[in-house]
């Protein structure tokens, strides 16, 4: 599946996968409508690069959760 193109499908499923490869405990707060696609080239940059590690430092996992929020949508 080619997920550099931008759907709103494709950014649900690159949310699960971070969920997922982040181990979350509260899944509840990261949400695929919370993004927009058109910050849809980001998302998948921060996808791939979490997609490439096997595990993450602490720090590293609150810069990728800074960056999530940064990337949400503005309520």
């Amino acid at each position: 599946m080619d997920l550099s193109n931008p759907s709103p499908e494709h950014v649900a499923l690159l949310i699960d996968r971070i969920k997922t490869k982040l181990k979350m405990a509260n899944t509840e707060i990261l949400q695929a409508d919370d993004f927009s696609l058109d910050d849809y080239a980001e998302l998948y940059d921060l996808y791939t690069f979490i997609d490439s590690h096997s595990s993450f430092s602490v720090g590293e996992i609150e810069g990728i959760l800074d960056e999530l929020g940064r990337l949400r949508k503005k309520s």
